[in-house]
């Protein structure tokens, strides 16, 4: 194999490796969201029956709708530096290539 090869199959096992990252990420997205319904449901079964204050039942929500915030954004965060890494892999992917058509 030479280099062009290596440079080749070297940028797709990673362009292919950012794509599964994405893939798990979006499973662990949907997974935790999930959790965070399940237990807001079983919040409301649950507390409508023992908090006659209805202050303290809107309170447990918002702790629950801030914790779905909370999924929401780091997963936002862990997207944007996987864009950065492909972003980043494409370039260096190019600039070798141009460098290997010089030769």
């Amino acid at each position: 194999m030479n280099k062009k090869d290596n440079i080749e199959n070297e940028y797709i096992t990673k362009q292919k490796r950012y794509s599964e990252m994405k893939e798990e990420l979006a499973v662990l997205r949907t997974k935790g969201l999930k959790m965070i319904d399940d237990i807001s449901e079983r919040s409301s079964y649950y507390l409508k029956d023992f908090i006659t204050d209805n202050s303290l039942y809107q309170q447990t929500f918002n702790i629950i709708e801030n914790e779905r915030e909370y999924i929401e954004s780091i997963m936002k965060k862990e997207y944007i530096k996987i864009d950065n890494s492909i972003e980043e892999l494409e370039t260096e992917y190019k600039k070798l290539k141009l460098e290997d058509n010089k030769d």
